[in-house]
């Protein structure tokens, strides 16, 4: 590998600095947190027969990629820290200077995860909104997954697209990272926003048995979505707003403070274990919701049987409950 000194000399900086060592290390840690409550969080999903077929796919494939994106970060940070705090001083910091080809194959199915996560969120709003207008025959649909999947994939691949399309190979680099400035966080805030106007249009619908139980079982789904939703929507526009300054005016900062900052942007870690805890949360609270209210139905206060009983033996008639 033919490095110059100029290189040799930027990668010791950036693996000596401790800010960017210590967040590889946290996001390592949330890592391997992570992927077990994904996986069991998979389950539970797959196994919770209250949503719809077409959610519990969709939810299934946010899950998985949020796996596959802590699943790379776990290969990935562990071989850096590995080469910057083991190998570098058995050799030199010239001898741990990435290829193009291992930054690629490393970084891209971190990407993949990531934008994969982060497309489900409108593709469940457009699966809500199918839902409620077709809120008495929905139960019945099996297949809105494949072309609702289909659109979510061609959203992730345009947007990678978009970032490895200067990519090139036969070359070094010093940090593995891809990115470009434009990401169309504008969508997120359409579809994120419209998750209220469901509710309050789906409030209003229900008359015969198996209709009003499909508006409190889109309901359900949407109390439960609503707030991951929106928890992804922030954590997109942050990592658009934050990823695009840095990268306009990364002139103007040492390159190892640009790698960190870049690398905070990106931060899906936390958002799983916050959506993690949100999701279980607001099942739980819908689960003590719907537990309430039967009970509630199920309470009859005597009061009443007698005083029907008063009324049917003044009046002669046939006690009716």
């Amino acid at each position: 590998m033919s490095v110059n000194t100029l290189n040799c000399e930027l990668m010791k900086n950036i693996a000596q600095f401790p800010p960017l060592s210590a967040l590889l290390l946290s996001f390592l840690l949330m890592s391997v947190l992570i992927l077990p409550l994904m996986g069991w969080l998979i389950v539970r999903i797959a196994k919770n027969h209250l949503y719809h077929l077409n959610t519990r796919i969709l939810l299934i494939v946010h899950c998985s990629g949020i796996f596959v994106h802590c699943l790379d970060r776990l290969f990935l940070h562990s071989s850096d820290l590995y080469n910057w705090h083991v190998v570098m001083y058995e050799t030199s910091s010239c001898d741990i200077i990435s290829t193009s080809e291992r930054c690629f194959s490393l970084r891209l199915f971190l990407n993949i995860g990531m934008f994969l996560a982060i497309y489900t969120m409108p593709t469940l709003v457009l699966e809500r909104c199918l839902a409620t207008s077709r809120v008495s025959t929905y139960q019945t649909n099996r297949t809105a997954w494949t072309w609702l999947l289909i659109f979510q994939v061609c959203l992730a691949t345009w947007f990678l697209g978009l970032i490895y399309s200067q990519t090139t190979f036969g070359g070094t680099a010093i940090y593995c990272i891809a990115a470009r400035e434009a990401v169309p966080f504008n969508m997120l805030l359409a579809f994120s926003m419209s998750i209220i106007k469901l509710k309050a249009s789906l409030q209003k619908r229900g008359s015969a048995l198996t209709k009003r139980y499909q508006v409190e079982e889109s309901l359900r789904s949407l109390e439960t979505i609503s707030v991951p939703i929106h928890m992804m929507f922030f954590f997109e526009v942050f990592h658009s707003l934050s990823s695009f300054l840095f990268l306009n005016f990364n002139a103007l900062m040492p390159r190892h403070w640009y790698y960190f900052w870049m690398e905070l942007s990106a931060c899906l870690p936390e958002y799983a274990i916050a959506f993690f805890v949100a999701f279980v949360l607001q099942e739980k609270k819908i689960e003590r919701k719907g537990k309430t209210s039967l009970r509630r139905e199920m309470e009859v206060n005597p009061d009443h049987y007698f005083d029907q009983y008063n009324r049917s033996w003044t009046t002669g008639q046939t006690l009716k409950f």
